[in-house]
């Protein structure tokens, strides 16, 4: 499965499978890639997902996960991943509320997908924020008090 996965999809850069609960989780890490390959990647139960220059995908891709993986515990977007927004953030955190770590590098408009990271993700221990400075009080009240698990802010 491996082979024929990492061949039909070949900007993928990673694929594992972990048992959990007699289910297997997935963790894709993609250097670039589309919407519609979120969409078909969201078929997956995954557990982890890093976004690294993906200059096309866009907030919709983000959330169609949002929709579908709702045991998602890992995000990451990296750098270059231009076409995400907060817009993307809070579709995509309006669906998974066991996202326990989040790294961000330099996405625009944030705010309002801070604030429903915030208000959905409860079970949230590690956010990683890079290259984003816009002012966040509202953004970070709202973590603070909805996230109680949280002891790793990392900015």
């Amino acid at each position: 499965v491996k082979r024929i996965f990492k061949q039909q999809v070949p900007t993928v850069g990673a694929f594992e499978k972990h048992p959990l609960h007699h289910h297997h989780m997935v963790e894709i890490t993609m250097s670039s890639g589309s919407d519609a390959m979120l969409f078909m990647l969201a078929s997956f139960m995954l557990s982890k997902l890093t976004l690294v220059n993906c200059t096309e995908i866009t907030d919709e891709g983000l959330g169609s996960i949002g929709r579908f993986c709702h045991n998602l515990l890992f995000l990451e977007i990296g750098e270059g991943c231009c076409g995400i927004t907060g817009a993307g953030l809070s579709a995509l955190a309006e669906g998974c509320p066991n996202l326990e770590q989040i790294v961000l590098h330099s996405i625009e408009n944030v705010i309002d997908g801070l604030i429903a990271i915030g208000k959905n993700c409860r079970k949230l221990k590690h956010l990683t924020l890079h290259n984003i400075y816009k002012d966040m009080n509202t953004a970070f009240s709202k973590i603070a008090e909805k996230c109680p698990d949280l002891y790793d802010l990392d900015l």
